[in-house]
C-alpha cells in the first residue's frame, strides 16, 4: 500500500480482498498522514470482527460478508448434482451483505 501511495498520491478508493489487508491499508494511510473516510474509500472482504471495528470507528468505509453456510451447502449439492450427471449454472450465488455503520456491530 505504501509503494500504491508513493506512485498515486491522489487515490481515492482502495478495495482489498481480504480484511487484513484493508487493515493493513488504513495502517499505511494513516502512517502517511492521510485521512480514511474524507478522502479515501476503502473496503476490505470477510467481514472479520476487527473489520467490523475498525468500520464502527470510521476508518474502513465497509467489509464485505459473504455467507459460509451457503458456500458449504450449495458446494454439497452441487457436487451431488453433478454425480446424479446434473449440470450446473457456471455462476451460483452463495450471498453476501455489505457491512458498513449501519450493520457493523452485528459482525464484531
Amino acid at each position: 500500500m505504501e509503494n500504491n501511495l508513493t506512485a498515486n498520491p491522489n487515490i481515492k478508493a482502495v478495495f482489498a480482498s481480504n480484511d487484513n489487508m484493508g487493515l493493513g491499508a488504513i495502517e499505511a494511510l494513516k502512517s502517511e498522514g492521510i485521512g480514511i473516510l474524507d478522502q479515501v474509500f476503502l473496503v476490505g472482504f470477510d467481514a472479520n470482527p476487527d473489520a467490523a471495528e475498525s468500520v464502527l470507528a470510521g476508518e474502513m468505509s465497509a467489509t464485505v460478508a459473504q455467507n459460509p453456510y451457503n458456500m458449504g451447502a450449495l458446494g454439497v449439492e452441487s457436487v451431488l448434482t453433478l454425480i446424479n450427471g446434473g449440470s450446473l449454472d457456471p455462476v451460483i450465488d452463495t450471498g453476501t451483505v455489505l457491512v458498513d455503520m449501519s450493520n457493523a456491530a452485528d459482525f464484531k
